[in-house]
C-alpha cells in the first residue's frame, strides 16, 4: 500500500513539475526541450528525486540542471500549493541518461550484427 502511495505522489509531482517547467519557469538556462521523465519519492516523503531529460549538448544539459537547482525553492513551493501532503518533499534533480544509454546499446547491437553478417 505504501509503495502505491509513493508512486501516486511521484506521478503527481512529475505532472506538476512538467507543467511548471514548460509554463512558469523563466530561467534562460532551462531550454524549452526539458522534460521530467520520472520522480522517485522516498518512503518518508522527505525527498523526491526528479529525473530530467534535456534535448541538447552536454553543456546545455549541465546548464539546465544548474537552472533547475537554482529554481528549486520556487518549484517546491508550486508543488506544495498543488500537492496536499503533510510534508512537501525536498526536490533533487538528476539527469536522465537512459535515452543516451539506449542509443549506445543500439549502436553496439548494430556493430555486432554487422560483424555476424560478414562472417
Amino acid at each position: 500500500m505504501a509503495m502505491y502511495r509513493q508512486a501516486r505522489v511521484g506521478d503527481e509531482i512529475k505532472r506538476i513539475l512538467a507543467r511548471a517547467i514548460q509554463n512558469e519557469l523563466k530561467d534562460p538556462r532551462v531550454p524549452a526541450f526539458t522534460s521530467v521523465t520520472g520522480v522517485d519519492v522516498t518512503r518518508d516523503f522527505s525527498y523526491a528525486t526528479c529525473y530530467i531529460s534535456v534535448l541538447g549538448t552536454a553543456e546545455e544539459q549541465k546548464k539546465a540542471l544548474e537552472g533547475l537547482e537554482s529554481s528549486k525553492g520556487f518549484l517546491r513551493s508550486l508543488v506544495a500549493k498543488e500537492l496536499r501532503v503533510h510534508q512537501t518533499p525536498e526536490l533533487r534533480f538528476q539527469l536522465d541518461t537512459t535515452y543516451e544509454e539506449g542509443q549506445k546499446i543500439d549502436r553496439l547491437i548494430d556493430q555486432v550484427m554487422g560483424k555476424e553478417k560478414e562472417d
